[in-house]
């Protein structure tokens, strides 16, 4: 076992120089480079602030709640997991251990020579990988749950060993609409009596953006099931019908969602259509689950085309720490700031992974979120 324990402390010796530390965890940083919310948000400087009156000021978003203590400890996981909110500014973060589990697991498997070096580094990278992803993760769950709810909301389902935090945007009343029509207007009726018209309730939708705001190019944004419900729903299927023969020869169930939405584009001119496929997972005591989609079904929103967020964000508590035995560095340009600390006897690692960020709407006065599971006689949704 000691020849073990000799590399895996000639690898601590890696991971404790800052420029080796911070290559690893760029590289693993760079998997994730084609996240959604890269596409849909703009980063910004960062700012030394965490309230966000002075975001609120800039953007004219209200503020339901603060909530945190900027110092507590993030917690480790085993794999991806939830984070907890610190500060003003949402703060979300995890981390994992690496120890001398992983060298009886490297003497097990008999693995020799220069192959524990390479075995602990890739269980290393593996693991910050993971963790990464899962601060990724988050961001994207924040601006689904933007696009969708018009509110970033965590509970005990989503967040279960971090904090409860409700940060809800500005979305004005007239903004959130409906199927127009009596009670069979709903998308989700689809027999007889049915008088839904998805076509015509996305082209209204988009002339209230593009008469009242001036948003020339509008995109819309809905989950897969409500996707799935809108290219084959029977009143779209029957209008497409009336100006395609093959798709009333060949029937809808031949026809690809692809082709649908084409032939949708170029005879009704609906807009490019961004569909949310998010499957996510949380961690409590040890136990995975999934957790519902951050974009409920039943919703479509519309937006500009034009990147619609801003995504601030400060400093982390790990940017002041400067104890000899601790290396801390950033990645995605400074975002996400990690932290490697070792434990006294020298075979344990924990290395932390925390971002102080948030999306902020650029124009939250043209953001429509439609529930086509409701209706109204003038498609606008009352509570």
């Amino acid at each position: 076992m000691q020849k073990y324990n000799d590399v895996y402390r000639h690898f601590q010796e890696i991971l404790n120089n800052p420029k080796y530390f911070k290559k690893i965890i760029d590289n693993v940083n760079e998997k994730y480079n084609n996240q959604n919310w890269k596409n849909l948000s703009i980063v910004q400087p960062e700012q030394i602030s965490r309230k966000w009156n002075e975001v609120f000021n800039q953007t004219n978003i209200s503020v339901m709640a603060t909530i945190g203590d900027e110092k507590s400890p993030v917690p480790m996981r085993a794999t991806t997991g939830v984070e907890t909110f610190t500060g003003s500014i949402p703060a979300f973060g995890h981390g994992f251990k690496f120890n001398v589990d992983d060298l009886l697991l490297a003497e097990e498997a008999n693995i020799t020579g220069d192959a524990v070096l390479q075995y602990l580094a890739g269980t290393y990278i593996n693991r910050a990988g993971a963790i990464i992803q899962g601060i990724h993760n988050r961001i994207n769950y924040f601006v689904y749950q933007a696009m969708g709810q018009g509110i970033i909301s965590t509970t005990d389902a989503n967040n279960p060993d971090g904090v409860k935090y409700t940060y809800s945007y500005d979305i004005p009343t007239q903004n959130k609409q409906c199927a127009k029509g009596g009670a069979t207007a709903k998308w989700t009726v689809t027999g007889a009596t049915a008088t839904a018209d998805p076509i015509a309730d996305v082209q209204r939708w988009c002339e209230i953006l593009k008469d009242n705001k001036g948003v020339a190019n509008p995109m819309l944004v809905m989950n897969k099931t409500t996707f799935k419900m809108f290219v084959k729903h029977p009143a779209v299927i029957s209008q497409l019908g009336a100006r395609m023969t093959t798709l009333s020869t060949l029937g809808m169930e031949n026809i690809s969602d692809a082709n649908i939405l084409s032939k949708l584009r170029e005879i009704f001119d609906i807009p490019p259509i961004l569909v949310v496929d998010a499957k996510m997972n949380v961690e409590s005591d040890g136990k995975i689950t999934s957790v519902n989609s951050p974009f409920p079904d039943n919703i479509v929103s519309v937006l500009p085309i034009e990147t619609p967020f801003d995504l601030y964000h400060c400093p982390s508590v790990y940017s002041h720490i400067t104890k000899s035995d601790i290396v801390t560095s950033t990645t995605e340009n400074g975002l996400i700031y990690s932290m490697k600390e070792v434990a006294t006897n020298g075979l344990e690692t924990k290395t932390s992974f925390q971002a102080v960020a948030a999306p902020i709407l650029r124009r939250p006065d043209c953001l429509i979120i439609a529930d086509v599971n409701f209706y109204s006689s003038d498609g606008v949704k009352s509570y």
